[in-house]
């Protein structure tokens, strides 16, 4: 029996239920449950450029600011990812994986609906990887406010479950990932993600 998987995270630009997204990033999966193996299939990395001024405190836990999505967006703002994003966003025949899942769907829902007309995100379940990881996340893991969730994430990755980061590397070679190049972000923060999934499904 094959399980199809897509693990996200997302950046914002506040807490509030109806913050902007920054960006969204994630891959998507295949798990063969019969034989316990995980496939890799692609990955997507997206930024949107804002109208809104990005705040000073949203900037220090996601290091991303309005000049810096503007590049990474070519200009491009959510709407105009419509069709990428009904491609990552309606999946029906998909669970989708986070950490803290609820706080990605409740703003990306949000989202869709201040700016699409067609998109309403639709999965055939989830599955939130924050549960999993409480009990393990120490006062040591987290260095500051910003690094709270990421750090924890890889640390537990590591130094708990085994993993290095070149066993990390080679899952997304085959996708001509470079994973060296995306530390430190949501896509390699979505990839931890799945990782724990995998080791505790």
């Amino acid at each position: 029996m094959i399980k199809k998987l897509i693990a996200l995270d997302t950046e914002t630009s506040g807490l509030q239920p109806d913050a902007e997204i920054l960006s969204l990033s994630g891959f998507k999966a295949v798990l063969d449950l019969e034989e316990g193996k995980l496939g890799i299939t692609e990955y997507f990395d997206y930024y949107f450029n804002q109208d809104i001024i990005v705040p000073y405190e949203a900037t220090l836990i996601n290091h991303l600011t309005n000049e810096m999505l503007f590049e990474k967006s070519g200009g491009k703002y959510f709407e105009d990812y419509e069709k990428e994003l009904q491609n990552t966003l309606m999946l029906s025949d998909y669970y989708v994986i986070g950490h803290n899942v609820d706080f990605d769907l409740t703003r990306l829902k949000s989202s869709c609906i201040r700016n699409t007309a067609s998109i309403i995100p639709t999965f055939r379940g989830k599955i939130d990887t924050l549960p999993l990881t409480k009990k393990m996340i120490t006062k040591s893991m987290i260095s500051n406010r910003g690094a709270k969730l990421t750090v924890a994430k890889r640390e537990i990755l590591q130094n708990k479950l085994g993993f290095t980061d070149d066993s990390i590397a080679k899952l997304v070679e085959p996708l001509g990932l470079d994973i060296a190049t995306v530390m430190h972000s949501s896509l390699y923060d979505s990839l931890v993600t799945l990782m724990i999934f995998y080791v505790y499904y």
